[in-house]
């Protein structure tokens, strides 16, 4: 089975251009209220030390756009700037512009439909990885092998076969692999809100 095409797109952090206007997502409809981005419920451990856990419910994410997955709420709390639609052969993809202390960044949102986040935990692929719970949805937490505090990506399992993913690069610049997890975590855990409560 060939590298997944989302590692390699988080090899280059995007500069394309967007299909669709830059403006907020619409709140989803429903009985729970807006999604909100307070800090995730997250835990961790060694890939090899821990199965996933049982998923809550199924999320399908055939049909999602990840950029109506960052409501307009949600983006002003995490300081996004712009977003734009990208696409990685067939994922579909979101690109959001980070405003952070020092410099902006660009967060990757992947709907992956075509494997599930047992993939990135079987030791075959050049990246680290550990076993996580974001919002009490099974995680993968990885890596590229060999990079100090230069990338983190966080893959919840939403559904069989598939993989709602958050992904963030910053060469050249070293924060620790702590702040980089955290970050994906916490993007990780506002779309799965969105998604819960679509």
């Amino acid at each position: 089975m060939r590298r997944s095409a989302v590692s390699l797109a988080l090899l280059a952090v995007l500069a394309s251009a967007c299909s669709s206007p830059e403006a907020g997502s619409p709140v989803p409809e429903g009985d729970q209220g807006e999604p909100t981005t307070g800090a995730p419920t997250t835990t961790a451990s060694s890939a090899t030390a821990e199965p996933l856990p049982e998923r809550p419910e199924a999320l399908p994410i055939d049909a999602v756009n990840p950029c109506d997955l960052i409501t307009d709420a949600q983006r002003a709390e995490l300081k996004v700037v712009r977003a734009r639609e990208t696409k990685e052969d067939t994922e579909a993809e979101c690109a959001l512009t980070v405003e952070t202390d020092s410099r902006n960044i660009d967060v990757r949102i992947v709907s992956d439909t075509r494997e599930g986040v047992d993939a990135w935990l079987k030791g075959d692929r050049n990246v680290d990885a550990e076993v996580a719970t974001i919002e009490g949805y099974g995680a993968a937490r990885f890596w590229l092998k060999g990079t100090k505090g230069s990338d983190c990506s966080t893959a919840i399992d939403v559904a069989d076969g598939q993989n709602l993913q958050v992904g963030l690069l910053i060469p050249g610049q070293q924060w620790t692999r702590e702040k980089l997890c955290e970050t994906t975590d916490r993007f990780a855990a506002a779309a799965l809100a969105t998604l819960r409560v679509g």
